[in-house]
């Protein structure tokens, strides 16, 4: 018999007890005398809240696979509760894995209790156990964090970066009591930030002078680097009240006793500062903000990042701040760091002038969309190809399967294998049908792309008559026209051309095709789907 095994912890395992449950498999398996054909674990997946990971998910594929080619096999676990502990709504059942195993032909093995898979009813009432067992864990873990938070103690968890928690043992080295202090290392960088902070510095500004000093993040988690200060990063620290000597209770805040880098008025007063200015939607002066024609279709050409729509500080004479394009990455980042892009912002006025200027005339060069519409469909009969091939190779590989079981069940000593043999056998019918209706559909999808191509000309007029209608109903409303262009374009590169900027508009392909069966066209049209699902058009010029 080949053996999987497969260990689980709910959450982080600094102890090791994963390697325990796999040590606890292997020896299980040496004294029955099975293979370990495989290993599979998860660490910090929880099976109450959650049906564990990807590693089960492996763990149990790779079981029903060997059980599919007529080999035994067992799953080892060192209990039940490594599999499920769910109530079978949000989260999986203990019994719904031993039906699975049943219909798998998988043997489940536990080494702590062999005897809960041995039937139905007492895998039943174990999923209920190791149910209710998590559930009271969790309500008295609950209980437990509220009673810490009540008495100002760190409630635990990730600490927050600039702080270190120290602990006291005993002479036998338990631990006897912990407290967060500042961290050495990083404490004069995090009051650095709140100094910023309390001067009046922008996320941005901070960033920039984090990233002009050379700091870099500490790594708060296990796979983690340390990392360039971006905006958001700044804006995570200056948002968390622990820094304020605050932790979250029941909705609210409660204090707690640890040095902080902030008084918690002041950090009230500069969190209340931060979001009156997201919300505003009016300057001091002059004429309210206007939108961005090319909110989150702008794509910087140098980066490939995007393009983010920003007042600058310089006012024009009527009072109102200049609008551009800023590369995301020239933004968050200072210029000797390795992530910083040098494309300097682009005036956005004028930007979002040529695009609507140009609209038409962009639609009207059908020369490029008809060659890509071209090696979109030689590219999609080409896949088509494969797939037929590729299914009807399954099929034939599942029916000489089905045949060797049905030879194999003939043969059969006892009531037992001819079973086994019989079950094999079904499968094997299964899938090669399975495969065969691939098949046929890839058939019939390469049957309808002999259909009616598509008319280059008439995909044209119809995605400019959609788009102008949009653009007429929009009227001056810069969001509803952003709207419309969403709708059928996946993205605006910004380039530089001399002392002007090139505009490359890239069509989103599904969106496209969308519009057009909208439009009329007929339902056996080839509307091809490239591989990056995009259509290019030709560039035009602004200045």
């Amino acid at each position: 018999m080949d053996a999987i095994i497969y260990a689980a912890k709910s959450t982080k395992d600094p102890k090791g007890s994963i390697g325990t449950q796999l040590d606890d498999g292997r020896a299980l398996a040496e004294r029955e005398g099975y293979a370990v054909a495989g290993e599979y674990q998860d660490e910090a997946k929880s099976a109450y809240s959650g049906s564990r990971g990807g590693g089960l998910v492996k763990a149990r594929e790779h079981a029903a696979a060997l059980a599919a080619e007529g080999r035994e096999v067992a799953l080892i676990v060192q209990h039940t509760d490594r599999l499920a502990r769910g109530d079978g709504k949000k989260a999986q059942h203990l019994a719904e894995i031993v039906f699975w195993a049943r219909k798998a032909d998988v043997t489940i093995r536990s080494v702590q209790d062999d005897y809960t898979t041995e039937n139905l009813i007492m895998a039943v009432v174990m999923g209920e156990r190791n149910h209710e067992d998590s559930k009271r864990k969790a309500q008295a873990t609950a209980a437990g964090h509220q009673r810490t938070v009540e008495r100002g103690q760190w409630r635990g968890g990730i600490l927050p970066a600039g702080y270190d928690v120290q602990y006291e043992h005993d002479g036998r080295g338990r631990i006897t009591a912990r407290s967060v202090e500042y961290h050495g290392e990083d404490r004069e960088l995090y009051e650095l930030i709140w100094s910023l902070a309390l001067d009046g510095a922008s996320e941005q500004k901070i960033s920039l002078e984090l990233n002009r000093r050379g700091a870099m993040t500490r790594p708060l988690r296990k796979g983690q680097h340390r990392q360039p200060f971006s905006v958001g990063r700044v804006s995570q620290i200056l948002c968390n009240p622990f820094y304020a000597g605050m932790q979250p209770l029941n909705g609210e805040l409660s204090p707690g006793e640890w040095p902080t880098y902030i008084g918690f008025e002041d950090w009230t007063r500069l969190k209340a500062e931060r979001t009156s200015r997201g919300k505003a939607t009016k300057r001091r002066r002059g004429r309210p903000v206007e939108g961005y024609l090319l909110s989150e279709l702008a794509r910087c050409a140098s980066c490939g990042g995007t393009m983010q729509g920003r007042s600058t500080y310089t006012r024009k004479k009527d009072g109102v701040r200049s609008r551009a394009y800023v590369c995301r990455a020239h933004r968050e980042h200072h210029e000797d760091d390795e992530h910083y892009c040098p494309a300097m912002p682009w005036d956005a006025s004028a930007v979002d002038a040529a695009v609507i200027g140009e609209l038409g005339r962009l639609l009207s060069d059908v020369d490029d969309f008809r060659a890509q519409l071209e090696s979109g469909q030689r590219a999609e009969h080409e896949k088509l190809k494969r797939v037929v091939a590729e299914a009807a190779e399954e099929a034939q590989a599942a029916e000489r399967a089905a045949e060797r079981a049905t030879s194999e069940f003939a043969s059969a000593e006892n009531a037992e294998e001819r079973a086994l043999f019989k079950d094999a056998a079904m499968q094997q019918r299964q899938q090669a049908a399975s495969a065969r209706s691939r098949a046929d559909a890839a058939l019939d999808a390469l049957g309808d792309a002999e259909g009616e191509e598509v008319d280059p000309e008439a995909a044209m007029r119809a995605l400019y008559k959609r788009l102008s209608g949009k653009i007429t109903d929009a009227g001056a409303d810069v969001k509803v026209l952003n709207a419309a262009l969403r709708e059928s374009f996946d993205s605006f590169e910004l380039r530089a051309n001399g002392d002007g900027f090139m505009v490359v508009p890239t069509l989103a392909a599904e969106a496209t095709a969308r519009v057009l069966r909208e439009e009329g066209l007929p339902d056996n049209a080839v509307i091809p789907s490239l591989a990056d699902g995009k259509l290019a058009l030709p560039a035009f010029i602004g200045g």
